[in-house]
């Protein structure tokens, strides 16, 4: 989630000196979907195992 703000935070603040470059526009914005696929392609693995690991404690319980 930090990433994906700060890669947008870059891009608002271009736009707010006036810096008209798509290349700015799209760094930032490209930083934001990276680090967002970058955080999903860790908590959703983690997130499949926290669950399988519940479940698996609850039927022995």
């Amino acid at each position: 989630m930090l990433g994906t703000i700060i890669g947008l935070l870059d891009s608002f603040t271009a736009m707010q000196y006036g810096f008209s470059g798509m290349e700015l526009f799209s760094s930032g914005i490209g930083d934001a979907l990276l680090t967002t696929q970058l955080g999903l392609l860790c908590a959703v693995p983690a997130w499949l195992i926290h669950s399988a690991l519940q479940s698996r404690q609850r039927r022995e319980a």
